[in-house]
């Protein structure tokens, strides 16, 4: 018998900043966001594909008081509207508001697993196993290994000191753009 258990989602985890739209240093303006090329036909196939896509982003500008929850959900909108002129859309998307602490460190931000945790609740349907993580950062490839995701780390964000708080997280895979990492994800 078919019960719904067995309609399981599957989800791609996106990363925002240099996955979706370019890397901005303090990005506080919808006039600021410009999607990567590629994304919107990645997305679109994704979700042809029966895929949830979900946003995720660690946003410590907020707690930094140079952005707003508010201003931020008017870049969401923006993005959102943007993603929707090409037929794309994003199912949701998740944001940490917290910088970063030596010492008390939010469960949100990622490689913390709080985010991916609120998307679990939220969808609960997903299936961790056979979903994704797409990022340009080994603290996203470090998030997905966490959750049991597989990880493409794509090149589009260009360099970051970052990536030195991760020196032994390796990526599933390794795409130049998320349109080439979408042909991965099977």
């Amino acid at each position: 018998v078919m019960s719904h258990k067995s309609l399981v989602n599957r989800a791609v985890f996106i990363d925002r900043d240099g996955t979706i739209i370019e890397q901005v240093e303090i990005l506080t303006e919808p006039s600021q966001l410009k999607l990567l090329p590629g994304v919107t036909e990645a997305i679109v196939d994704l979700k042809r594909r029966g895929f949830l896509v979900i946003g995720l982003t660690n946003q410590p500008i907020i707690e930094k008081g140079l952005l707003t929850m508010e201003g931020l959900k008017v870049i969401h909108e923006a993005l959102q509207k943007k993603l929707a002129e090409a037929g794309a859309r994003l199912d949701a998307i998740y944001t940490c508001p917290h910088r970063y602490r030596a010492e008390g460190q939010c469960k949100c931000r990622k490689p913390g697993l709080g985010l991916i945790k609120d998307a679990q609740a939220e969808f609960p349907m997903i299936d961790m196993q056979n979903s994704w993580l797409i990022g340009d950062r080994l603290r996203d490839m470090e998030t997905g290994k966490r959750a049991g995701l597989k990880t493409i780390f794509v090149k589009t964000g260009g360099q970051s000191n970052d990536d030195g708080f991760f020196p032994d997280t390796k990526p599933d895979y390794i795409a130049d753009t998320i349109a080439d990492a979408a042909e991965f994800i099977k």
